[in-house]
């Protein structure tokens, strides 16, 4: 409590319990209304902190964490779907060229045919040229065989995540969220209040160190990160 007295019977109090409670008593009631007015005023100023402008750094640091996160993801959804369709194309072809590989192969090339016909013909050789028929038919019958067993070559969409306009949103959100959230614990914590009761310092000076302690730790963590993948790079 604080407690203040002045002239004409002036008593002023400040009870901090758990709120702020102001009370009073003067003979002249327009000197304590105005010092219990300049008083709630002080109270709600340095209660505020000393960085007004801590929010709009918060909302800036999140508006940008949103569009980077969107960005980022979105180049990945792009290059994930670009991937998997040349996959796609990629199985295709491999399945035409065996097939046609397959079809090249049982087929007996025109002219050679043509040639045997013309030399049986010419030589009035009947098992010849029976011969030459019976492997013109097998050649169309394989053909038949071969194109009624033609692959169907498989083609399917990318994944629905990787084409989700509300996911790439639902990640810039919580890009946001979280670049906001550890710049605001870590970096710009709000300012410690001027009235402190009882364990509310000791808790507050906990909070400074561990707040301290996970920024060395998340500092060390980045540092370990980009040592390890220079040296990997390195190595590799």
């Amino acid at each position: 409590m604080l407690h203040a007295i002045g002239p004409d019977g002036l008593k002023f109090n400040v009870d901090f319990h758990g709120n702020a409670g102001i009370t009073g008593e003067s003979e002249d009631r327009a000197s304590l209304v105005l010092l219990a007015t300049e008083a709630r005023g002080l109270i709600l100023d340095r209660m505020k902190g000393g960085m007004p402008q801590r929010r709009n750094i918060l909302y800036a640091i999140a508006i940008i964490s949103f569009f980077v996160g969107y960005l980022i993801f979105q180049q990945y959804q792009i290059t994930y779907a670009n991937r998997y369709d040349a996959a796609q194309a990629a199985q295709g072809n491999r399945i035409t060229a065996a097939y046609q590989r397959q079809e090249t192969a049982a087929t007996v090339p025109t002219q050679a045919l043509l040639s045997q016909a013309i030399k049986a013909l010419s030589k009035h050789d009947l098992s010849a040229e029976m011969a030459v028929l019976l492997q013109q038919q097998i050649q169309q019958w394989r053909q038949e065989i071969i194109s009624n067993e033609e692959p169907i070559v498989p083609t399917s969409d990318p994944p629905s995540w990787s084409t989700s306009y509300l996911l790439v949103v639902t990640v810039g959100f919580g890009t946001a969220l979280a670049v906001a959230s550890v710049v605001g614990y870590l970096v710009l914590p709000s300012n410690r209040s001027v009235f402190l009761i009882g364990d509310e310092k000791r808790r507050q000076e906990r909070a400074k160190q561990l707040r301290a302690n996970i920024k060395w730790v998340v500092i060390a963590g980045i540092a370990v990160s980009v040592i390890s993948g220079f040296i990997l790079s390195h190595l590799s």
